[in-house]
């Protein structure tokens, strides 16, 4: 892997809510409108910055599925986008153990990380850094990009949030 972006699932509503609502496990919290509509123009914008894309990996919770679902509805022109899902991107998981389940990837060159907050902030800040305490912020449908270096080397290239992107999609 060569090519490493992380994209925060969509808006979801608010968790409290939802538990009170449904009484149901937050892991079953979905993507509401506004997240569907946010997430068709972050892939809108996504398209005209990335050339390819061969793998999404999102989380087993339904609303970074839902996201996922609606990545490879819009980017499917991109490449053969094959999809996994890796309980390594539960949002309770180290930037340790999701690290040592990367490194298991070889062939694909570009790969897109679906998930959560607080584990992708607490990851950046591991892989740039090595320590979890740096603070990196990425908004519901934001999105970093990081490139391996066959060297061991790790850049960020870019950390655009939400509102970025929409103004990306709209020039």
């Amino acid at each position: 892997m060569k090519t490493l972006i992380l994209l925060r699932h969509g808006w979801a509503g608010d968790r409290e809510q939802f538990a009170i609502e449904t009484a149901l496990d937050d892991d079953l919290r979905p993507l509401d409108e506004r997240g569907r509509a946010d997430i068709k123009l972050v892939a809108k914008a996504m398209r005209s910055l990335f050339e390819k894309c061969e793998l999404i990996i999102a989380s087993p919770l339904l609303r970074a599925q839902q996201t996922a679902e609606v990545l490879r509805d819009q980017l499917t022109e991109l490449s053969a986008l094959k999809f996994s899902e890796w309980d390594a991107l539960r949002p309770e998981v180290s930037p340790e153990a999701l690290l040592a389940a990367l490194s298991k990837i070889k062939k694909h060159e570009v790969v897109l990380l679906v998930g959560h907050e607080p584990q992708f902030s607490k990851f950046l800040s591991f892989i740039l850094t090595g320590d979890t305490h740096v603070p990196v912020i990425l908004k519901k449908g934001g999105l970093a990009v990081v490139e391996f270096k066959s060297n061991g080397q790790r850049f960020l290239k870019c950390l655009i949030q939400p509102s970025q992107l929409k103004k990306i999609r709209k020039s």
